[in-house]
């Protein structure tokens, strides 16, 4: 901007941000008339503008590159002669939509990027959500939408010790009524679309939405005994729930991961990564390995989060 004499000045100190932290910002006060020249010099730097519908006096623009985020909240100076309206009763007015618009999502097009992050136990989910959360200086929402579960998976392998156990209890499963198991995929189904109302209100009023796993995951880790229940979980999770925007599979082999959390077992949890791996990687999630450090790990789910950010979505 300043090669284009473009006029503005920093606010909150910001000349003196570190440009080359993880994630930084920088306010400025802009002149209106200035907007868009200023905005045609950011997008040519690469930067993307962020909708902030419960900020009109606001622009914000955020960048990525090489692992760095950079943020940049423009802020309209007033008294400009773009301004409609003036007096007390025109900025009371303001204020009281700018109330309204910050309590509910609007637009007819979501404006935030729905991030799955995926994986066995001990993948580093948490870990990168974290990282993630403290370097994108934007407006971020993190839903968790996972289930403790106090049994083995039925798919998993059995462990060590318990092939008696799982024989023994094989006939009792197979007996299962398959339309009790129905009704408990659709009852599933049902308290995970509730939790990604949540998400989804969130990606309308502009966030980046970060799912700590997802309802998706039962594609490869909970298959049903039942035929109709399996069929009945494919169309409910497979296609008739809101698939994320992307997909990041976090991998790492099962005896490492077995090393960090000391659940299941090296061979379960090699199992649960290999279904991860064939279930969702051609329907083009990204494989991200967590063994070659976290820093490798992070920086390639910040870029993961930056191209679903500049995609358009149809809703």
């Amino acid at each position: 901007m300043d090669h284009r004499r473009i006029r503005y000045a920093f606010r909150k100190g910001s000349e003196q941000v570190n440009l080359y932290a993880p994630g930084s910002e920088v306010d400025i006060l802009i002149d209106p008339l200035e907007v868009r020249d200023a905005e045609r010099a950011l997008r040519e730097q690469g930067f993307h503008r962020l909708e902030a519908p419960g900020s009109p006096r606001h622009r914000f623009y955020l960048a990525f590159d090489r692992g760095r985020w950079l943020k940049i909240d423009a802020k309209l100076a007033r008294g400009s002669s773009t301004t409609t309206g003036s007096g007390p009763h025109w900025e009371a007015g303001e204020h009281v939509l700018t109330a309204l618009a910050q309590r509910r999502p609007l637009g007819l097009r979501r404006a935030g990027p729905v991030v799955a992050l995926l994986g066995p136990d001990g993948a580093g989910k948490g870990t990168i959500i974290e990282a993630l959360k403290a370097r994108i200086p934007a407006g971020l929402t993190v839903v968790y939408l996972g289930e403790r579960r106090k049994t083995p998976h039925p798919d998993s392998p059995p462990q060590a010790g318990e092939g008696k156990r799982t024989r023994a209890g094989e006939g009792e499963t197979r007996r299962v009524s398959a339309l009790r198991e129905c009704a408990f995929v659709s009852y599933r189904a049902v308290r995970f679309w509730s939790l990604l109302l949540r998400g989804y209100l969130a990606a309308w009023s502009g966030h980046i939405v970060l799912c700590d796993r997802h309802p998706i995951e039962a594609l490869a880790i909970r298959p049903r005994t039942s035929r109709s229940a399996a069929w009945l979980e494919r169309v409910l999770f497979g296609r008739l729930m809101p698939w994320p925007d992307a997909v990041a599979v976090l991998d790492a082999p099962g005896e490492v991961l077995y090393a960090r959390k000391r659940e299941h077992s090296p061979a379960v949890l090699e199992h649960q990564r290999q279904r991860y791996r064939d279930t969702f990687v051609p329907r083009g999630a990204r494989l991200i390995s967590t063994i070659s450090g976290v820093e490798a790990a992070i920086s390639e789910a910040s870029a993961l989060v930056w191209d679903a950010l500049r995609e358009r979505r149809r809703w």
